[in-house]
């Protein structure tokens, strides 16, 4: 899933996989449909793994799991932005967070086309 030349941020859960290689690691059932659970790594952002569905290539779940040096990347930046403001973290900083997304699929009109997980590189 790299995408050279991709704009992306740090709060983007694909910039893991535009940075990272992505490995296929088994089949899951999600909603009774099949599909492959891809998992990239990234020190830097975190773990992200999303479950695509084998018959119609659709995203239907992702999880992000990010990364310590991250969340205390941006507890940092929070704090020095408060401190500008002249105040001070009332709460502890979060140490761990996971997001979760499940797009449900209600109606599908056709395949997404496999040409499009082509390398294009290797033609």
């Amino acid at each position: 899933m790299k995408s050279d030349g991709a704009r992306f941020g740090e709060y983007d859960p694909f910039h893991v996989l535009r940075s990272s290689e992505g490995k296929i690691n088994g089949i899951e059932k999600i909603d009774g449909a099949a599909c492959y659970k891809v998992v990239a790594n990234d020190p830097k952002f975190g773990d992200v793994t999303l479950w695509i569905d084998s018959n119609y290539f659709l995203l239907r779940q992702m999880t992000w799991e990010h990364s310590e040096a991250r969340l205390a990347q941006s507890a940092k930046k929070a704090d020095e932005g408060l401190k500008k403001m002249g105040q001070q973290r009332l709460v502890p900083p979060i140490t761990s967070k996971i997001d979760f997304l499940k797009f449900e699929i209600y109606q599908v009109d056709s395949r997404v086309d496999e040409k499009l997980f082509e390398d294009p590189t290797q033609k």
